[in-house]
């Protein structure tokens, strides 16, 4: 007959082969929970990423100065033109959204009292940045914003009172040029419509 000792080293090793087989199994489990989890993500991640692309954001490329603000104040009637503009975006369009993207020449703009300048024009809940700055001007800026959004770009406009873009650029049919003593008038309006409309039929 087996010693007591040879009884318990043969329990040991049992125990201990029952032990790593336990062991292994959790750690297959974990393997396949980690898998499935990786897997889960993955698939969220490409079901955000079709929901990206397949958004349709039409952009206004605003500028402040000349446009609704006028000699360092924000023109009244001028911010209500482009609430307007959003109002008739919404009323003739299905399933696409109107932003605006804030154009600057400030390398280091207060991007604070940008905010604080958009929310006082009522403007602050259309807006979704601004443009980076580029070396070379507006036409720069905005075709680099084109390029590096991380949404599809539908229709778009440019509203700015500088002298900026070139007859022959390819932005300049869809810009209107403020006077920078008046401002983005009723008939502004107008153009801007145009353009979107044009765009978007």
């Amino acid at each position: 007959m087996a010693s007591k000792t040879a009884v318990n080293r043969q329990r040991i090793r049992t125990m201990t082969h029952l032990k790593h087989d336990g062991d292994k199994r959790r750690l297959i489990t974990l393997r396949r929970l980690n898998r499935m989890i990786l897997l889960k993500k993955a698939e969220i991640v490409q079901k955000l990423k079709r929901y990206a692309d397949d958004r349709i954001f039409d952009i206004v490329y605003l500028d402040f100065d000349g446009v609704f603000r006028i000699n360092g104040e924000v023109k009244k009637e001028c911010a209500d033109n482009i609430i307007r503009l959003f109002q008739w975006h919404q009323n003739n369009t299905t399933g696409r959204t109107l932003k605006i993207v804030v154009l600057s020449s400030w390398k280091d703009i207060d991007t604070n009292r940008m905010n604080d300048i958009l929310k006082e024009a009522g403007l602050g809940l259309y807006t979704d940045g601004i443009v980076d700055y580029v070396e070379g001007g507006r036409e720069l800026q905005i075709l680099n914003h084109r390029l590096k959004a991380h949404y599809r770009i539908g229709a778009y406009v440019i509203i700015d009172d500088a002298n900026d873009f070139r007859e022959d650029s390819v932005l300049s049919g869809n810009l209107v040029k403020t006077d920078p003593g008046c401002g983005y008038t009723d008939n502004d309006l107008k153009k801007t419509i145009a353009i979107l409309d044009r765009q978007l039929h």
